[in-house]
């Protein structure tokens, strides 16, 4: 009976560890992703590294589909205005770790943080 309750303690032991190192893997930021590239149709149209940027600033990224301004200051980058009905984008927030995306389907644009490299982080 206590080599069943030996056990019982071992298995929610790790269960508690495995639990614990998730959150933290997913709460802590992710190395790496300092390199934000926007998408239209699947093809890069800008981009630019988070962690070189000096003075918060806005960029305008025309498509064919529409027009999205993007606010970019060091270590994070958001949609702020957008021309589509919902603007889904706008509200989507801040991205500061590798691997968030923004979406605009309307526009086909994808703004997403990756490492420096060009591959997601995730």
């Amino acid at each position: 009976m206590v080599k069943t309750w030996v056990w019982i303690g071992i298995v929610a032991a790790l269960a508690v560890v495995c639990v614990v190192l998730s959150v933290c893997l997913w709460v802590l930021p992710r190395e790496g992703g300092t390199v934000a590239n926007v998408y239209v149709d699947g093809t890069r149209v800008y981009s630019v590294d988070l962690s070189t940027v000096t003075e918060p600033y806005q960029q305008v990224i025309e498509t064919p589909y529409g027009t999205n301004t993007l606010a970019i200051e060091r270590g994070r980058i958001r949609v702020i205005d957008a021309d589509c009905r919902g603007e889904d984008c706008v509200q989507a927030g801040w991205l500061t770790r590798a691997g968030q995306p923004i979406v605009c389907l309307p526009h086909r644009l994808v703004v997403r943080i990756e490492g420096e490299d060009n591959r997601v982080v995730q």
